[in-house]
């Protein structure tokens, strides 16, 4: 009898663990991105969610306006054939509009272009 309290107990613990482990909250100005064993990787915004902890990985996606420093590598030619070299900045945002997810045009496309956000920096792939 003292053996099955034990083991139910011990159950019933690693299970509260796991869900407390697996638990995920978005804020409203990010996106969490559940990829692994689904086909489509899933999307939180502002939401609460689950993931399976070492089969399927969490990613975040800042949808807030950022910054980002564009130069160029080589002199550029203007209209009047003169070599000019460009340094600016672009400001970019990420929608939150549930259309553009579903379409595979807004965030799980723009995950495919930002990689991560480290350290402050944003890497960009060159497609």
């Amino acid at each position: 009898m003292t053996i099955a309290i034990v083991l139910a107990l011990t159950i019933g613990i690693l299970a509260i663990t796991l869900i407390a482990v697996s638990y995920v909250k978005a804020a409203p100005d990010t996106a969490l991105i559940i990829s692994g064993l689904r086909r489509t990787p899933k999307i939180l915004i502002g939401k609460a969610g689950l993931r399976i902890p070492f089969l399927e990985r969490l990613d975040r996606l800042p949808l807030e306006l950022m910054q980002i420093d564009v130069q160029s590598r080589n002199s550029v030619p203007t209209a009047e054939f003169i070599d000019v070299k460009i340094d600016g900045v672009a400001n970019i945002k990420i929608s939150k509009d549930p259309e553009f997810i579903h379409f595979d045009d807004g965030i799980v496309r723009s995950c495919d272009i930002m990689v991560c956000e480290r350290n402050g920096y944003l890497k960009l792939i060159d497609e």
